[in-house]
């Protein structure tokens, strides 16, 4: 993946970056899969912890965004990144935080049309904690499904549909992380007539050591 990174920097030929973005892109789907299956071991085998440090959202959402950057170019998605505070400081797993922030950006590159996806990214601070939301103008999700979103391997009809290599796990584990923070997942539908709203609050104090 660096390799790949670092000649997509040097690379001028249009044609030859399309097809090192296709290939990064590739490996960060067997990278999440492969993160994703590791993690839901751990949590039905009671090893699933979270190790909390003092994090800021601001530079995580930042380095989250550079990583989904090969897909974003790959699907010619614009990202609209709206104004951020200078810092977020919260007590959190970075490593956990950060996998449940890049499979929600992923989600919603993936989901929305390829050349003319948008992809809006808040954060806010909500009550004692912040509040991290993606929002796309993709497929969106059938009144009947949402209740669903975020049980383990279930993926809507029209998920299924765009990306049938889905594994399921994404929402389920993304759950689990922001629980063990003592935090809220949620979907919302979208305000502006398309797509779907996933994200996250998490309180500024640090979260119990459980599983």
């Amino acid at each position: 993946r660096g390799f790949l990174d670092l000649l997509s920097q040097k690379e001028r030929n249009e044609k030859k970056v399309e097809m090192l973005n296709w290939s990064a892109t590739g490996i960060e789907r067997i990278i999440r899969i492969v993160t994703d299956m590791l993690n839901l071991s751990r949590v039905t085998s009671g090893e699933f912890k979270i190790s909390p440090s003092k994090v800021d959202l601001v530079s995580m959402i930042k380095n989250e965004l550079l990583s989904v950057e090969p897909l974003r170019r790959t699907r010619k998605t614009k990202i609209i990144l709206n104004p951020l505070p200078r810092k977020a400081l919260i007590q959190a797993d970075e490593v956990k935080l950060r996998e449940v922030i890049a499979n929600l950006l992923t989600n919603a590159i993936e989901y929305s049309p390829a050349q003319k996806g948008k992809v809006e990214v808040i954060l806010l601070s909500v009550g004692e904690g912040y509040e991290i939301s993606v929002q796309d103008n993709g497929i969106g999700v059938d009144q009947s499904e949402e209740a669903n979103l975020f049980r383990k391997y279930y993926r809507t009809t029209k998920a299924a549909e765009v990306r049938p290599a889905g594994t399921g796990v994404g929402l389920f584990l993304a759950k689990k992380v922001i629980e063990a923070h003592s935090g809220k997942v949620f979907y919302r539908r979208s305000t502006k007539g398309q797509g779907s709203v996933f994200g996250f609050w998490l309180p500024v104090a640090e979260p119990s050591k459980k599983s």
